[in-house]
């Protein structure tokens, strides 16, 4: 499991530092408040970034969820608390094609980016409880002392 863990760390590790490398002023949907419709509105009108975000950013966006998610189980025992991680992914997977269906010019893309915001936010909220849980499962704070 050790093993495995460390993988998925580096592979994590090496998916974040290519997603920074493509998009250096970073995603909406890093944003953990949200964003309005004009805010993606400005970021989806740069035809540059709306390239790279139906090309190789979708691409490793959609890795990204998985990896995370598979690297977080390894830190939590089997059981309930498995899903947080899981549920984190899966927003983050509805919230990845919201996004790109609005950046790819779906007729109805601006009505999409009330939703996607919310995906963005859920999708933030399951990864904070999927800390927790890992932070509380090995002993919280008072086990790094």
């Amino acid at each position: 499991m050790r093993r495995l863990r460390i993988a998925l760390g580096v592979a994590l590790v090496l998916v974040l530092a290519a997603l920074g490398a493509l998009v250096p002023a970073g995603l909406p949907d890093a944003r953990i408040l949200g964003y309005d419709a004009a805010e993606i509105a400005l970021w989806a009108a740069d035809d540059a970034r709306r390239a790279r975000a139906a090309g190789p950013v979708l691409a490793l966006d959609m890795i990204l969820p998985a990896l995370l998610a598979a690297f977080l189980l390894t830190l939590l025992p089997q059981g309930w608390r498995w899903g947080a991680p899981l549920a984190y992914a899966a927003v983050d997977y509805a919230e990845n094609l919201t996004l790109r269906a609005f950046y790819a010019g779906f007729p109805d893309g601006a009505a999409l980016s009330p939703w996607a915001s919310t995906l963005t936010q859920a999708k933030w909220a399951a990864l904070g409880v999927a800390l927790v849980l890992v932070v509380a499962g090995r002993g919280g704070l008072r086990g790094a002392a």
